[in-house]
């Protein structure tokens, strides 16, 4: 069904986003929210991403729940990426994360914070009808615009192929290169292989972590993991828990629910669901016995030797003890670290066993917190976004100079690892993995010979890693390849 407007917002605020919806439709004001908009049957991924490429405006109703869920994000994400006017409904006085400040930057707000729901509802709908008219006049003269434009684009195609008829290609693209009309990406072809380093077969075991829940895996939302030659992801299946034998084969459903933070521990699959009953879940490696063990969504989780640590905005770091059987550890969890204000103004962290390192909404930089002694301290005092912590470094995304550096956790030590920003990114021996923040694409980057390798021709998002596989989004659907981008699989 045709729809001018998709509507964004946390499964918290329903009751927001019902409102709006029915004072919008009510006008005329067709709108898209899931799940009503979903079709039974359908691909719950691919229905929004249609939903949002056929919508005129996106109204994101921005709470605190929304400002941290990594759909919302997704969705926002792709608004901006397709040309689709944001306009965010603002229901509580907080600042944007920094993963959603980005977008929202220039954009008009409403104001809903000392409002009335229905009155805000009401202001909401006559800016919206404004925008679409102003949208509509706007389009008639691109149009009057777009039809002279390609009279004079005839004209240089035709003076190009004079010149080339004249001169030679090779020779007028060397020119058209030198002078900058032409920029091409420092890339080299899909599938290059690496001049450097010995693969490590052992990623994500490094002390504590179990395979697939390293903290660039755990940022990146933790969609695959690996144990005992099979693989363990997030499927184009309504996005459920699967899992299939390193070549690809076998593929099996192990859960209904949607899965993120996957990880195994013993004969057990631990996973968070996200969107209908959210918690975290455990279910048998073959798919059986399915038990929800905590009842809330949660911003982090991972699991370090017997414990799954997590941490959500009424507990703060918690943890579960995974040594009993199914039944006696739902439930079970234990708080480690609580504070009022940090819970709600946490943006991003990571965890060691003995050290929370995260950023804040409201203040710039990277803090370390002592667990045992609730001590903090800021070790970098920087816009920074992307904490990845490996191998004795913490590593960020430093937007003072776009880059991407590591802090050196005994020495204090600030490097420069690679020259330019990645949205989302995995450290191992052979160089960096991610997406690259300038144009989406699946690339690889090695600090040692600072060579930029493209694994993909897709732009894409969510990059995950375990064992010698790659998983990733195209906004379409996921993925998974090899390290070098190739035996390519949609999940």
């Amino acid at each position: 069904m045709a729809h001018d407007i998709f509507i964004s917002y946390s499964s918290r605020d329903k009751n927001i986003a019902d409102a709006v919806v029915s004072r919008m439709e009510s006008g005329g004001i067709r709108c898209w929210y899931a799940p009503r908009d979903i079709l039974p049957g359908s691909d719950w991924a691919e229905s929004i991403i249609e939903a949002i490429n056929g919508s005129r405006i996106m109204v994101l109703i921005f709470t605190q729940n929304s400002n941290i869920s990594i759909q919302v994000l997704r969705e926002v994400d792709r608004a901006v990426e397709a040309g689709v006017t944001v306009i965010p409904m603002k229901m509580e006085d907080i600042e944007p994360a920094e993963s959603m400040k980005g977008y929202l930057e220039g954009v008009h707000w409403l104001d809903a914070v000392d409002e009335k729901l229905e009155a805000s509802a009401e202001e909401l709908y006559v800016l919206c009808r404004a925008v679409m008219e102003t949208s509509e006049a706007q389009s008639a003269e691109e149009e009057r615009k777009k039809r002279k434009r390609l009279s004079v684009k005839k004209i240089i195609l035709l003076a190009f192929a004079a010149l080339v008829l004249f001169f030679g290609s090779k020779y007028v693209l060397r020119i058209l290169r030198l002078s900058g009309v032409i920029r091409l990406r420092n890339y080299e072809p899909l599938g290059a292989q690496s001049p450097v380093g010995e693969l490590s077969a052992g990623y994500g075991t490094e002390p504590f972590y179990a395979e697939g829940t390293a903290p660039g895996n755990i940022r990146t939302g933790g969609y695959i993991a690996y144990a005992d030659g099979w693989y363990y992801f997030r499927s184009n299946d309504d996005e459920k828990l699967y899992k299939m034998r390193e070549d690809g084969s076998g593929a099996m459903k192990l859960s209904d629910h949607s899965a993120k933070f996957i990880f195994i521990y013993g004969d057990r699959v631990y996973f968070e669901e996200e969107h209908g009953y959210v918690g975290i879940y455990s279910v048998t490696t073959d798919g059986q016995d399915e038990k929800m063990i905590y009842g809330t969504d949660v911003p982090y989780m991972s699991v370090m030797g017997d414990r799954l640590y997590y941490f959500d905005h009424w507990e703060g770091l918690s943890y579960i003890d995974l040594t009993g059987d199914a039944d006696s550890i739902a439930f079970s969890g234990e708080s480690v670290y609580y504070d009022e204000n940090l819970v709600y103004d946490m943006f991003e962290m990571c965890f060691d066993g003995r050290y929370m390192y995260y950023t804040t909404v409201k203040l710039n930089g990277i803090y370390r917190l002592d667990i045992s002694d609730g001590t903090a301290e800021r070790l970098v005092r920087k816009e920074v976004s992307g904490l990845v912590l490996a191998d004795g470094y913490l590593y960020f995304n430093d937007f003072t100079d776009g880059s991407i550096k590591a802090y050196e956790l005994s020495s204090g030590d600030i490097l420069t690892v690679v020259p330019f920003l990645m949205d989302y990114y995995q450290v191992r021996n052979d160089g960096i993995y991610g997406n690259s923040a300038g144009d989406g694409y699946l690339i690889r980057y090695d600090p040692s010979t600072g060579t930029t390798y493209q694994l993909s021709d897709k732009q894409v998002t969510y990059v995950c890693l375990a064992n010698e596989r790659l998983f990733f989004w195209d906004y379409y659907k996921f993925y998974s390849s090899d390290l070098r981008g190739r035996a390519v699989i949609a999940l």
